[in-house]
């Protein structure tokens, strides 16, 4: 079920486990920001379960249980610190993490929204990975959280990858605020988003993703085409991709769980 709300109002309720990015801010004091689009309309957010856009990213949404039994059947949490690229397993931690999650106080290093490509003036200091187990409990996929700026709003979603070559295998969103009829599609555009599974993201070791306007010329291993009408959502989600598989973000700790 989507439910909406203004884009600064609070939500009344929302899921508490899997907002892995809570320290990710989109707080509208940047100068910068505010003068280089000073009429832009404010749209409203439209917040998705994000405990079922896991499962969904995860492939686990077609099974017929609980979404907490999927959870603790199939998904193996991780937490990353971002500044050293070190993961861990250790259950203590992840609950404090889940909990500060859920209490909104995760620790957060501050950014300059001008220097980061996801134009965030915050983000966590430790991120949760969620990799995926098949029936036989072997690892198969990891999920990833992201965050960024689209054209008007602060996007954040999960990015699946094959944990054994980390090609892309889904992406999904949980919350946006882009124009309706245009961005706002990145929720809802199966076309858009089937054209994900199977792309690579990193060519000599480094994030290169690319999201194109150009529509209709044939794409290589690397790039899928823009949404129709919304060229700056999509090139958010391209920053997003490229900020967040990068060195100074998680790459390490995804290599650290391939070769695992």
């Amino acid at each position: 079920m989507t439910v909406k709300y203004h884009r600064w109002g609070l939500p009344l309720a929302m899921t508490l486990i899997v907002a892995a990015l809570s320290g990710c801010s989109d707080k509208t004091g940047s100068k910068n920001q505010q003068a280089a689009s000073p009429t832009i309309p404010k749209e409203e957010v439209v917040y998705k379960d994000s405990r079922r856009v896991l499962l969904d990213v995860a492939n686990l949404g077609r099974i017929h249980k609980s979404a907490s039994e999927l959870l603790k059947t199939y998904i193996d949490p991780k937490l990353v610190t971002l500044s050293t690229g070190e993961v861990s397993t250790d259950p203590e931690a992840i609950a404090r993490f889940e909990k500060q999650t859920a209490e909104n106080t995760v620790p957060a290093d501050s950014l300059n929204p001008a220097k980061n490509l996801v134009r965030l003036n915050q983000r966590p200091k430790q991120v949760e990975l969620f990799v995926v187990k098949n029936e036989q409990g072997e690892p198969r996929s990891v999920v990833v959280p992201i965050a960024g700026q689209g054209y008007i709003s602060l996007l954040k979603g999960y990015l699946a990858l094959n944990i054994h070559t980390l090609k892309i295998e889904a992406i999904r969103f949980y919350q946006q605020g882009e124009t309706p009829a245009k961005g706002g599609h990145i929720m809802t555009d199966d076309a858009w988003l089937a054209q994900f599974p199977g792309k690579r993201v990193w060519i000599n070791d480094q994030p290169q993703f690319r999201v194109t306007d150009k529509r209709g010329q044939r794409q290589d291993d690397f790039t899928v085409d823009a949404l129709a009408g919304a060229t700056m959502t999509s090139r958010g989600v391209e920053n997003m991709i490229n900020y967040w598989l990068g060195d100074k973000s998680i790459r390490q700790a995804l290599l650290d769980l391939q070769q695992s």
